[in-house]
């Protein structure tokens, strides 16, 4: 079944069983090993999740977010209504982890805030999404705070201070249980950090997956990068920013010589595009997403829905995954919400691995 079928299936499926709080355990042998299949009726909707545990590491920022929402990002020097404004959590690493912890793997987060009270409701929401936070450390610095201004279109710009508990040096990472990981996420702009943290994870064998996007935007993606790319399972940057870098880097990031296994590059609504070893791969049609209330938080949600497919051992579904999870995550105002429903995303993935166990 390909995955376009299969999400479909998932979706014609959701709400099949009548009976709210029933739990049902389905267990199949897998060509590798055994597997369980939990079934949680919530409402009329089925929710299947794997039982095993999958331990990933995010490295990358916390900040306290300001976010203004404008009919469209304007130009230089021209004014525009804000339609809403609102403060609340996020920050790449912290959307990474508390998506991938919503699907079902356990997660810890390592990064740094401040000794302040933003850093510690940072802490404290983390800790609500189901997150490991005793790697995050104290920052003499300030915990970040980030403004921003978006519209629905998917357009934002970035206000950072730089001179903040983000760009602090990474450390702890002796104190990270590399021997329990499946994998490693890296969210993080630095080149240093993000080479000492992905060198650390290929001694230990654990996978990793790389968002160079950050790195990108920030101008800051060079050749320098092309080495600590090579040795990611999967990296991930949007259209714009792989388009706007230099053209040798952009050759070596895209090469099979000098790229990551897989290039996953997003372009918004639209389907992503993957490379594999430098070769187009024709990817799953994206699913239709929701009305958007605000782009922010979505490329996070796609790379955790990512990772989430690909380490479960369904690479097959990697985008599909992705996509489905961005969509949620698009439809609603906030960045990071305990409202927010993973259920299909969960099913869509075990039904493929009962679906391939039967097979």
């Amino acid at each position: 079944m390909s995955a376009g079928l299969l999400v479909e299936h998932v979706r014609r499926r959701a709400g099949g069983l009548r009976s709210p709080g029933k739990a049902i355990v389905v267990h199949r042998k897998s060509r590798d090993i055994w597997s369980a299949c939990h079934i949680r009726v919530a409402g009329g909707a089925r929710v299947v999740e794997p039982q095993q545990s999958q331990r990933v590491l995010v490295v990358g920022h916390l900040a306290w977010i300001t976010a203004a929402v404008v009919d469209a990002v304007p130009a230089p020097d021209r004014d525009v209504i804000v339609r809403s404004l609102e403060s609340h959590p996020g920050g790449a690493g912290g959307n990474v982890a508390a998506t991938l912890s919503a699907l079902g793997m356990s997660t810890l987060l390592l990064t740094h805030v401040g000794r302040d009270r933003l850093g510690w409701l940072l802490r404290r929401d983390l800790a609500r999404h189901g997150v490991d936070v005793s790697l995050i450390g104290r920052s003499a610095r300030p915990t970040t705070e980030f403004i921003v201004v978006g519209d629905t279109l998917g357009q934002r710009s970035f206000y950072i201070d730089p001179n903040t508990a983000t760009f602090d040096r990474v450390s702890g990472l002796k104190n990270v249980p590399w021997a329990d990981l499946v994998g490693v996420c890296v969210v993080d702009p630095d080149l240093e950090n993000a080479a000492e943290v992905v060198s650390q994870a290929k001694r230990a064998g654990a996978r990793v997956a790389i968002n160079v996007g950050l790195a990108a935007a920030a101008g800051k993606l060079n050749s320098g990068w092309i080495p600590v790319v090579h040795d990611c399972e999967a990296a991930f940057l949007n259209r714009s920013e792989l388009t706007g870098l230099p053209d040798s880097v952009r050759r070596q990031l895209m090469s099979d010589q000098t790229g990551a296994d897989l290039l996953v590059v997003t372009n918004g609504s639209k389907p992503a595009t993957v490379y594999r070893r430098g070769r187009l791969q024709e990817a799953p049609r994206a699913l239709r997403p929701p009305a958007v209330a605000f782009p922010l938080g979505c490329g996070d949600a796609f790379m955790a829905g990512y990772v989430h497919a690909l380490w479960s051992g369904l690479p097959i579904l990697a985008a599909a995954s992705a996509h489905l999870t961005a969509s949620i995550v698009a439809g609603r105002p906030q960045e990071r919400s305990p409202q927010f429903d993973f259920g299909p995303v969960k099913s869509l993935i075990a039904t493929a691995r009962c679906r391939g166990n039967d097979s």
